[in-house]
This record gives structure tokens, C-alpha cells and sequence, in this order.
């Protein structure tokens, strides 16, 4: 589909080019639209596409099996009642991280990335490839981006001005809400994590198990500590749907992430995220999108 979006791209890079992020011209230009820049209809119906295509492939019984087998496993239910017992205590702002990290000979940690983190070209990280998945959240498109004309994604297709969320997680403790994602390392006091700070500066972050994707296709639990970004914003995406160039993003890393080894990696974002009202799967969204079109 990149060269079915090429050709208007490249005009509006042209049109939008003192607008647009430093760092765009290493990313494809399939997702670049460019500061104060909407996307057009045609770029937009031409994602929703492509979208659909990839939202055709089902979840295997299998790995379902191996998720249903991983929920029981000791690591998983010891930290749900972790969350669920101690859950306003372990949250951790932005600066009470770097204090806790302060004086360690490695202020590093592990960051699960559910959203466009999961895309080489978004993560700061692109050799990094470490599949996992958190139990008791449930990843949900629900916050708006402060700023969105200064992204790259800019803004939604004129007509579609409701289509601006990007995704979140809320904390359930509900062991059959989860979210697939890749395991990110950051240290303190880099240039890279300084960007993903302020990137990121609406949500807190949540210790939490990452059940590592390989071990889970075996049918076991070999789980890893990690942070993951959580935001309460409340009712702030309520009536709003998913950005149609932010959701092509994260799926497009799913999909690389799924064929480097990790079979069933995009259906399972399809069937664990959901639109606002926390019911819609971004699998019938799509579905419904395209149908529309």
C-alpha cells in the first residue's frame, strides 16, 4: 500500500515541509502529514484499506489456548492482586521514577510499549524486538493528543475531524483483559528517554509482569518487570474514534513484530483493543470503517 499513498505524500511533504517534524524524513513517508496539515480522503480511505486486509486474519485456537493456560500461571495472578491491592501506592510519576532510579549503577528500565512504540520507526529502539503480554489492563482508545497539529500524523481528513485518539491502558486487574506489546529498555538522563518523557507526559507509569510472547506460544509463563503507561483521563475520548494514520502505525508494527516470529501478534491487538466505549474491538471498528467507504 506505500506506493499507493506515495505520490501524495510527496506533495503534501512539499506543502507542509517547514511544518514538519525533524526526525520524519527517517520515517515513510505513509504516515507523514505534517504540522496544521489534514489528512485527505484519499490517504485516509487508502489506510482504512489497508487496515481491513490485515484485520481478515483470526486469532488461532491455539495461542488462545496458551493465553487461557498463561492467565492461571502463578506470576500472572500474584500480580494482579499486587495491582489490585496496592495499586494507588506503586504508580509512579515521571520524576518519581528518576528518583528511584537516582544513584543506581544502571538507571535503566523496561518499558512495555502497546501502541506506536511497537513501530521501529516510533520506539527510539529499532533493533530492540522482545514480544510480551500485560494481563488486567485493557488497551483502550480513549486520550487525545494535547497538540495534534505538530505531529507527523497531523490532523484527521476534513469531514472525519472526530477520528483523533490515540491509545491508552486502564488498569482492570480483570484477568482476561490484556494487551500485546514489545518490551522497550530506556535509561535515565539519555537523549531518548528525555523524548519519551515528553512524549508520554500524560500517563503514569505501573509495575506490572510482562509474560513474554515465545514462552506463551509453549503454553508457559516466563514473566519479566516492566513499567506500562497508564493514563485516567476520564471521559476525554468519549463520542471520538481512533486516528486513522496512528492506528496504521501501531498495526504495521504488530504485523512486523508478527513476522519475525510471533505468529498471531496482530489479531491479538484486533480482539484486545477497544474504541472508547470500552465494548467496540478495533477489529469491528475497522470492519465498519471499510464498509463505509
Amino acid at each position: 500500500m506505500r506506493y499507493k499513498v506515495g505520490w501524495f505524500m510527496s506533495l503534501m511533504g512539499m506543502l507542509c515541509m517547514n511544518h514538519v517534524m525533524n526526525h520524519a524524513q527517517e520515517i515513510s513517508t505513509k504516515y507523514v502529514v505534517g504540522k496544521n496539515c489534514h489528512m485527505a480522503k484519499d490517504m485516509r480511505r487508502a489506510h482504512i484499506t489497508e487496515q481491513a486486509h490485515m484485520a481478515r486474519e483470526q486469532l488461532h485456537p491455539q495461542i488462545k489456548q496458551g493465553l487461557h493456560d498463561v492467565i492461571l500461571h502463578t506470576c500472572v495472578q500474584e500480580d494482579l492482586q499486587k495491582r489490585k491491592r496496592d495499586l494507588d501506592s506503586i504508580k509512579l510519576t515521571w520524576q518519581e521514577l528518576e528518583d528511584q532510579l537516582k544513584g543506581q549503577p544502571d538507571p535503566s528500565f523496561l518499558l512495555i510499549g502497546f501502541g506506536s512504540l511497537v513501530h521501529k520507526d516510533f520506539s527510539y529502539q529499532p533493533n530492540v524486538n522482545v514480544p510480551g503480554v500485560v494481563f488486567g489492563v485493557k488497551r483502550i482508545y480513549n486520550l487525545k493528543h494535547p497538540n495534534p497539529a505538530s505531529t507527523i500524523m497531523g490532523l484527521p481528513a476534513h469531514g472525519y475531524e472526530q477520528e483523533e485518539l490515540r491509545l491508552n491502558t486502564i488498569l482492570t486487574n480483570n484477568q482476561h483483559d490484556m494487551a500485546n506489546g514489545l518490551l522497550l529498555k530506556f535509561k535515565v538522563g539519555t537523549d531518548e528517554y528525555e523524548h519519551l518523557k515528553e512524549r508520554e507526559r500524560k500517563y503514569v507509569l505501573v509495575p506490572t509482569k510482562v509474560v513474554l510472547y515465545e514462552s506463551l506460544l509453549k503454553r508457559e509463563a516466563l514473566c519479566i518487570d516492566a513499567y506500562i503507561l497508564s493514563g485516567d483521563v476520564g471521559v476525554e475520548g468519549l463520542g471520538l474514534e481512533p486516528h486513522v494514520i496512528y492506528n496504521s502505525i501501531v498495526m504495521d508494527g504488530m504485523k512486523d513484530i508478527q513476522m519475525q516470529g510471533s505468529p498471531g501478534f496482530v489479531p491479538l491487538f484486533l480482539d484486545t483493543t477497544y474504541l472508547s466505549d470500552g465494548q467496540t474491538t478495533i477489529r469491528q471498528w475497522i470492519k465498519m470503517k471499510s464498509q463505509t467507504e
